[in-house]
């Protein structure tokens, strides 16, 4: 176990005095994400975030991510956030809509944005307070 731990330390290290730019990329992205799930024609996407909290994201600039793909990003707070995604080597800007949802939760919200027809019916009761 302290021997992994040494790699890693070592590894971090040379990273960081070999690799400035990487480190410039750890700290302007605190978060890290995975696209789970991105229904065809719609904008928003479900990303598994940091501790498995699911988070609701709409795409809005630049690299348009696809299921499977990591993004980087401060994804802490509801609002507009700037992201990279590492494997693509692009950038990118993502609204969050949503953070720290269970599985279900995300799931639940995600297809109410996404497909509000097949849902909710005009009359049901969804749960939310009246127009």
């Amino acid at each position: 176990m302290a021997g992994r731990m040494i790699r890693w330390v070592t590894i971090a290290v040379l990273l960081g005095t070999f690799c400035p730019l990487c480190l410039s990329y750890v700290s302007d992205y605190p978060d890290r994400a995975v696209v789970v799930y991105r229904e065809p024609g719609c904008t928003y996407f479900i990303a598994e975030g940091p501790n498995y909290y699911y988070l609701i994201m709409e795409w809005r600039d630049g690299y348009d991510p696809i299921p499977g793909e990591i993004l980087l990003g401060d994804f802490k707070n509801v609002g507009y956030s700037d992201a990279y995604y590492p494997e693509a080597d692009r950038k990118g800007a993502v609204y969050v809509e949503a953070n720290s949802l269970s599985r279900s939760e995300a799931i639940v919200k995600y297809y109410k944005i996404c497909l509000p027809t097949n849902i909710i019916q005009p009359g049901e009761y969804d749960g939310l307070p009246p127009y």
